[in-house]
C-alpha cells in the first residue's frame, strides 16, 4: 500500500497559501517537508526544510516517510516541476497534488500555469486538487475565481475539480493566516488553553500572565469555531485523516524528555532535522 504523500504548491506569497499546507498537515499528520529558497522562520517541530537546490534530498525524505505533506514555496514550484520532468515516474509517488489559489488575478494565473506545468510533467488529472483560499463569503467560487472557472471549462480533464474546498475570509481564518503553527494540536486537543487558564488562576498567576493566556484562549475558540469548515475542506481532498487519539499519543510521546543527545524534532517528524545553510551556503553541524 502506498504511503500517503500530499504535495502542496503555493502559487503566490499570500498568507493564505501557508495556511492551506498547515490545514492539510493538521488532518493527515506525519512529516512535513518544506521547500523554499531560504528559511524565513525557525523550523517548527516536525518540519524538515530544504533549499531549492536540494530537491532530490527533499523528495527522498518525503517519499520515505510513512506519511508526509510536502509544501513547495511559490518561488520554487517551477524548479520542482523541472525535477519531476528529469525523473519520469516520480509524480506517481504522490497521493494528491493540491494547489491553493486566492481571488487576485496573479494567483489565479499562477495556479493555471502550475496546473498546466504539472500535468505536462506527468501528474494525472485525478491527482490534482484545488483549495480556494481567502474566498469572499458573499460570492460563489465560480464568480470570485472567474479566470480559474474558465480554465477548468476549457480543460475537460480537470472537470472533476471541486469548488467546495473553500477557506473564507472569515476573521478566524484571517487570524490563522498570521499564526497556524499549532493548528493541529488545537484541533486534536493536544493543546487546551482553557485548561491552562484555569491552572494559571489556581496557581495565583499575575494579571499579565493571565492576559497572555486569555489571548491564547480566544484564539483557540476561534479555531474550534471553524473546525467544521476545516474538516469539510479536507474531506474534498480525499486524503487519509489521522485520528485525534493517534495525534495526541504521538504529541505526548515526542514531548517526553529525550535521554540521548539527538535533536528533538517534536511531534510527527523524522529523527533528524535537515539544517538550513547560512548566507554562504554552509550548513551548520548537528
Amino acid at each position: 500500500m502506498k504511503h500517503p504523500l500530499a504535495l502542496h504548491i503555493r502559487t503566490t506569497r499570500h498568507a493564505a497559501q501557508g495556511l492551506s499546507a498547515s490545514l492539510i498537515h493538521s488532518q493527515m499528520g506525519g512529516l512535513r517537508v518544506s521547500i523554499e529558497s531560504r528559511a524565513r522562520t525557525p523550523s517548527p517541530p516536525g518540519t524538515l526544510r530544504f533549499r531549492v537546490d536540494q530537491l532530490e534530498e527533499a523528495h527522498v525524505a518525503a517519499a520515505s516517510a510513512s506519511c508526509c505533506v510536502m509544501d513547495v514555496a511559490e518561488e520554487c514550484w517551477r524548479a520542482f516541476v523541472r525535477f519531476l520532468r528529469d525523473c519520469p515516474g516520480t509524480t506517481s509517488d504522490f497521493t494528491a497534488c493540491v494547489l491553493t489559489t486566492t481571488p487576485d488575478e496573479l494567483s489565479q494565473t499562477s495556479t493555471i500555469d502550475a496546473a498546466n506545468e504539472l500535468l505536462a510533467a506527468g501528474m494525472l488529472p485525478a491527482q490534482m486538487r484545488i483549495i480556494y483560499a481567502d474566498a469572499p463569503r458573499e460570492r460563489l467560487p465560480e464568480t470570485a475565481y472567474g479566470l480559474l472557472a474558465r480554465f477548468v471549462e476549457q480543460r475537460a480533464v480537470l472537470e472533476h475539480w471541486r469548488t467546495d474546498a473553500v477557506l473564507s475570509d472569515a476573521p478566524a481564518f484571517s487570524r490563522l493566516q498570521r499564526d497556524h503553527s499549532q493548528l493541529g494540536d488545537l484541533l486534536h486537543g493536544a493543546l487546551d488553553f482553557e485548561l491552562d487558564l484555569e491552572r494559571a488562576r489556581s496557581a495565583g498567576a499575575d494579571e499579565a500572565s493571565l492576559r497572555e493566556v486569555m489571548r491564547k484562549v480566544l484564539s483557540q475558540r476561534m479555531v474550534l469555531g471553524v473546525a467544521g469548515d476545516i474538516g469539510k475542506v479536507f474531506d474534498t481532498l480525499s486524503l487519509p485523516r489521522m485520528p485525534s487519539s493517534a495525534w495526541r499519543e504521538e504529541a505526548e510521546r515526542c514531548a517526553a524528555p529525550r535521554q540521548d543527545k539527538l535533536v528533538d524534532t517534536g511531534p510527527r517528524s523524522e529523527d533528524r532535522i535537515q539544517p538550513m545553510p547560512d548566507e554562504n551556503g554552509t550548513a551548520p553541524s548537528m
